[in-house]
């Protein structure tokens, strides 16, 4: 019983020993990788797009807007509603959505200025100025084309069966803390090139 025993003791130091010799040895540690970049800033707070209008955008309406003294001022208009997701319930609630239309900065080039709106010209016709101007709530911002009057023994033509010009707009969805700050520091919103130097200089990524 003995000799059984030793020899199943023996059997086993076999193994266990074949076993252990058959793992090598622990490597060196490898050398460092390289770093890797710096993310890019992320946008939550500012979110900027465009979009393009034609005639067939639009639809007709009136545009009303307090004059003040309790007074509201209202013309005839045609309205295009643009679906913009990033105007958020915060946004809408607290923050800033501005709106810019582009103009060429001369007639025969490609460069384009943002103006903000609302925006107004002089046609070739008297009496009235043509107008863009914008709204917003939760989802979607408006653009209104009108006929504004400027001399009361003159009347502009129909604004509904006029034809709106294609223009491309620009936007710039800022939450309530950033725009609050951008006012503390006197930041003219109006001016597009101020407001994007601002932003960037604030770490955002806009365009």
């Amino acid at each position: 019983m003995q000799r059984v025993t030793t020899s199943v003791w023996a059997v086993t130091c076999a193994v266990a020993f074949a076993i252990v010799g058959c793992k090598g040895d622990t490597g060196a540690t490898g050398p460092a990788g390289a770093p890797g970049t710096n993310g890019t800033n992320g946008n939550a707070n500012v979110v900027t797009g465009t979009f393009t209008l034609q005639d067939s955008a639009y639809v007709g309406g009136f545009w009303t807007e307090n004059i003040g003294s309790g007074s509201i001022l209202g013309l005839e208009a045609k309205i295009a509603t643009v679906p913009v997701p990033a105007v958020t319930d915060s946004i809408a609630d607290s923050g800033a959505v501005l709106v810019y239309i582009g103009n060429p900065v001369q007639f025969n080039g490609d460069s384009t200025q943002w103006v903000p709106l609302p925006y107004s010209y002089v046609p070739l016709s008297t009496g009235y100025l043509v107008r863009f101007d914008d709204a917003f709530e939760t989802g979607v911002i408006r653009i209104a084309y009108m006929f504004q009057p400027t001399d009361a023994a003159t009347s502009p033509p129909s604004v509904v069966s006029s034809t709106v010009p294609t223009q491309v707009f620009k936007y710039v969805a800022i939450a309530g803390t950033t725009s609050a700050a951008l006012s503390a520091a006197h930041v003219n919103l109006a001016n597009y090139n101020q407001l994007i130097a601002a932003l960037k200089s604030r770490g955002y990524r806009v365009r």
